[in-house]
């Protein structure tokens, strides 16, 4: 049986509610963008499935500062903090040879 230190959970709507519908402890969840800025207003069962994700969530991350408001309106009781996607051109500037192999970095 898997033992996790941390669950981190992306989308509300769907993966954050179902860990915290889990009960999983520690969880992380992370607001992608229109899972809390289209349609909380006009459905309830958006309100509820986000609400309930944040609620039960011991962290918070967006993908932007004005989700952040948004999520503590949903219940989010544990802290609550942007992490943009993207990279810092200033630090990872592109220099490479336009010939040049692309290397994996990920999967």
């Amino acid at each position: 049986k898997l033992k996790p230190d941390v669950v981190h959970a992306y989308y509300l709507l769907d993966y954050g509610f179902m860990a915290a519908f889990a009960g999983i402890k520690p969880l992380v969840v992370t607001a992608m963008g229109s899972d809390v800025l289209r349609g909380l207003d006009v459905s309830y069962r958006r309100r509820f499935l986000a609400g309930y994700a944040c609620r039960r969530a011991d962290y918070v991350l967006t993908r932007a500062e004005h989700m952040n408001e948004t999520v503590r309106r949903l219940g989010a009781g544990g802290p609550v903090e942007a992490v943009p996607n993207g990279i810092e051109t200033r630090v990872f500037a592109f220099g490479g040879a336009r010939n040049s192999v692309p290397r994996v970095l990920c999967t």
